[in-house]
């Protein structure tokens, strides 16, 4: 009988991609997204971004990016469509728009989910802070 189940199961997962067919273009994005888009941040907790923040998400290479002043690199150590950013690795320069990093990164450790869309990355948390993230046009 075990048999029999393990049979039917395998069965089962094999067709399904036949039954749910392919994927295609015009899907929406699945999990993380493309991680070849460079993400610009557009607004946190509703208000425009005054600086200048891009980050990629890569499943295999965790966050990086570009804050107002520095350079950084940071594992990402939850699964879609958790978000929790690991400790970051920067670069330590100085800029006018260092208020701004500190926002940046601030708001950035309090996020906890993230959805992604074909225009949109948005990390969110429980008390209702965001960050809307746009594709960076390169």
């Amino acid at each position: 009988m075990k048999q029999l189940r393990t049979l039917c199961a395998t069965a089962l997962l094999c067709t399904l991609p036949l039954i749910v067919g392919p994927a295609r273009a015009d899907d929406p994005p699945k999990g993380w997204g493309d991680p070849d888009i460079l993400w610009q941040l557009a607004e946190i907790n509703g208000e425009a971004y005054a600086g200048q923040a891009r980050m990629r998400i890569s499943t295999e290479d965790g966050i990086s990016g570009k804050a107002p002043c520095n350079s950084f690199t940071m594992p990402l150590v939850a699964s879609y469509p958790d978000f929790e950013a690991g400790v970051a690795a920067t670069t330590r320069m100085a800029c006018p728009d260092l208020g701004l990093e500190i926002l940046f990164f601030a708001t950035l450790d309090e996020m906890m989910r993230v959805e992604v869309t074909e225009d949109a990355l948005t990390l969110s948390d429980d008390s209702g802070q965001s960050m809307v993230f746009h594709p960076a046009a390169d």
